[in-house]
């Protein structure tokens, strides 16, 4: 992601609010604790629709954002 963004010069946003739940903070605690051993890899796939957060059409468009971009 880091070399996509320097290559062309774009800015780039990685979702990590998922980090903060209950189930991933005991799993990674036992991992550091030695409870865990010899992990290999570990792969995870979150397919969920959500609602849009909005957007106020009543609100003036900052100057250079593009909504449509």
């Amino acid at each position: 992601m880091i070399e996509a963004a320097k290559k062309y010069d774009r800015i780039v946003q990685n979702g990590t609010h998922l980090r903060a739940q209950t189930g991933r903070k005991q799993a990674v605690d036992l991992l550091r604790d030695g409870v865990i051993d010899d992990l290999y890899m570990a792969r995870a796939f979150v397919y969920n629709p959500r609602q849009g957060i909005g957007r106020e059409d009543d609100c003036p468009v900052p100057q250079g954002v593009d909504y449509n971009l």
